[in-house]
C-alpha cells in the first residue's frame, strides 16, 4: 500500500505495545516508502502505559486511553486466534471446542508475572464464554508466546495481525470461528495544531487499518483451506 508522497518532514514518534510493532511493521515500512523524509521513531510500551502518550505523537493501542485529553479512533477489530503446530497437536490431541484448552499447556499473559486464569473468547454466533487455562510458561509478550507455540510448547492465543502472514506450519484452531474479541485503536492528542508529518502518518495509518480489516476474513478463509 502506498500514498501519494506530499513532502512531508519531520520526526514522528509513534508508541504501541511491542506485539502490535511487530504484527504491523508492514504499515511502517509502506509509510516510510511513501513518504520517505518521515523519520519514524517507534517505541514499545507495555500494555499498562498504553493509556497514556507520554512524549509519543501518537500510540496504537488496543485499550482505550484513560487520558481525556485523547482523541482514540477505533481503526479495527482483530481477532485473537487459538494457534498450535501441528507437533503440538499429534502428540496431546487436537481441541475440538474452546472449553476442552483446559486439558492443554496454555501460553498464558499477564502483567508481573501473574498468568491469566481464564481465556475469553466469542462462538461463531457471538455468544461470549470463557474457559480456565493454565501452563508452564507464562509471558505478558505476544511475540514470545508466538514463538514457544512454533517451537511446539503449546496453545497460543494470539492476534490474527501477529500469525495471518506467517508461512510456518501450524494450525489456528475451531476454523478461526471461536476467537478473543480484540479492538485497535488510534491515538492522539486533541491539537488544534499537529504537524504536517503527524498529520500525514495518522491519515496512512488510517487507510491502512481499513485495508487490513478487510484482509482479516481473506488471511482466516486461507489458512482453514491450508489445514
Amino acid at each position: 500500500m502506498r500514498s501519494a508522497d506530499t513532502g512531508a518532514a519531520g520526526s514522528v514518534m509513534v508508541a504501541a505495545p511491542a506485539s502490535l510493532l511487530e504484527a504491523h511493521a508492514s504499515l511502517f515500512q509502506s509509510l516510510n516508502a511513501s513518504h520517505p523524509n518521515i523519520q519514524l521513531n517507534l517505541r514499545s510500551v507495555s500494555a499498562r502505559d498504553a493509556g497514556q502518550m507520554a512524549d509519543a505523537d501518537i500510540m496504537i493501542s488496543n485499550n482505550l486511553p484513560t487520558d481525556q485529553n485523547l482523541i482514540a479512533r477505533k481503526v479495527a477489530d482483530e481477532p485473537a486466534v487459538f494457534c498450535a503446530t501441528r507437533d503440538y497437536l499429534a502428540r496431546h490431541g487436537t481441541p475440538s471446542d474452546p472449553s476442552q484448552l483446559r486439558n492443554h499447556n496454555c501460553l498464558t499473559g499477564g502483567a508481573a508475572l501473574k498468568p491469566e486464569a481464564d481465556w475469553l473468547w466469542r462462538d461463531a454466533n457471538g455468544q461470549e464464554q470463557s474457559v480456565t487455562v493454565s501452563g508452564v510458561i507464562t509471558t505478558d509478550s505476544m511475540g514470545v508466546a508466538k514463538r514457544m507455540m512454533l517451537g511446539g510448547t503449546g496453545i497460543a492465543c494470539l492476534p490474527l495481525g501477529l500469525v495471518m502472514d506467517s508461512a510456518y506450519d501450524f494450525e489456528i484452531l475451531f476454523d478461526g470461528e471461536c476467537y478473543r474479541p480484540m479492538s485497535i485503536y488510534l491515538v492522539y492528542p486533541a491539537n488544534k495544531y499537529m504537524a504536517q508529518s503527524v498529520r500525514v502518518t495518522i491519515d496512512h495509518s488510517l487507510h491502512y487499518f481499513e485495508q487490513l480489516q478487510a484482509r482479516f476474513g481473506e488471511a482466516l478463509q486461507a489458512r482453514s483451506s491450508r489445514t
